[in-house]
């Protein structure tokens, strides 16, 4: 019962320590046929652009697909291809796996 409201509190806390991330100036992706796939939400959306954006900052190559679960906002969207023009942003509902999973799971 009380997990759902520490929950809320910590996040709330984190994203307001880590706001300024949003200063910080866009990626420049550099494609090289490394491809970095990730899943991205509403509720973790701070913490996938300070994560991405680090990581490719030690990376230095490669192309950023994420996978939305669905729930991010427009303003989230538009958040992430300002501060990472070239990348990619897939809804999780066009991703078929029927046809990668072996016929006797289905």
């Amino acid at each position: 019962m009380f997990y759902r409201i520490r929950d809320s509190i910590k996040r709330k806390r984190f994203n307001f320590q880590c706001k300024n991330i949003l200063l910080i100036p866009p990626l420049t992706l550099r494609g090289d046929g490394l491809i970095i796939v990730s899943m991205v939400s509403h509720d973790d959306f701070l913490m996938y652009l300070i994560a991405i954006k680090s990581f490719y900052f030690y990376l230095k190559k490669g192309q950023i697909v994420a996978i939305s679960d669905g729930i991010l906002t427009s303003k989230d969207k538009a958040i992430l291809k300002y501060h990472i023009p070239a990348s990619k942003l897939i809804n999780s509902d066009d991703i078929k796996i029927d046809k990668y999973l072996p016929t006797y799971i289905s």
